[in-house]
């Protein structure tokens, strides 16, 4: 399990924690451990630091958003990053920077990532979490995703996936004259999923739709 929280929040050794800020924490005092493949990158950073007073909350935001997504997020495999950072909590300053990586690892994975903090008592308090941030990031993805006739983005995730595998056991066949059915069996079970989360997304789809027009 993946929880994403403010360093003020954590303040505690009993749990493992990342550094996902550009910084590493260091702002705060943090000197745990960081992952900072997960980082924004300064440039864009910086801009959205300068936009604050100048432009609605809202649009820097999508900003952020959209240059976090192209810059980091789209480099990266989610669920590579999501099996390094299992059981753990990723923390950071800015609340939109978390949550637009827990957002990424719901809508590719379709694994919940609750935001938390420490109470007096040591307990785990879970917290809301704002909805537009995942709205928006789901928007930035298709935005610039060639989506090949899927409407759900854990299906094409998982297809995308699927192929890369197919790939690799091509080129191996190739390399050393051998037989890799093992990966093709991988790769097909894969896309069976992807197909079934696609069907299971359009139906929800409709039914959400049939609710509305009822």
């Amino acid at each position: 399990m993946v929880v994403t929280g403010n360093y003020r929040d954590w303040q505690s050794d009993e749990y493992v924690t990342y550094s996902i800020s550009a910084d590493r924490g260091s702002n705060c005092g943090y000197n745990g451990n960081c992952y900072y493949k997960l980082a924004p990158k300064i440039g864009f950073l910086k801009v959205w630091y300068e936009n604050i007073g100048r432009i609605s909350e809202e649009a820097n935001n999508k900003f952020y958003i959209n240059e976090y997504w192209k810059k980091v997020l789209s480099k990266l495999d989610p669920d590579q990053v999501y099996r390094e950072v299992d059981n753990s909590i990723l923390l950071c300053y800015q609340a939109c920077h978390r949550h637009v990586v827990a957002a990424w690892f719901e809508l590719t994975l379709g694994i919940d990532i609750p935001e938390g903090k420490l109470t007096d008592d040591g307990s785990i308090e879970f917290v809301e979490r704002p909805e537009y941030i995942k709205k928006n990031l789901e928007e930035t993805i298709r935005r610039h995703t060639d989506m090949q006739g899927f409407n759900s983005l854990q299906a094409f995730y998982l297809y995308e996936k699927s192929k890369k595998i197919e790939i690799l056991a091509e080129k191996l066949e190739n390399d050393t004259g051998e037989c890799y059915d093992e990966y093709r069996k991988l790769a097909e079970s894969i896309r069976l999923k992807s197909n079934m989360i696609e069907a299971e997304y359009n139906s929800s789809k409709v039914a959400s739709e049939v609710k509305l027009v009822k």
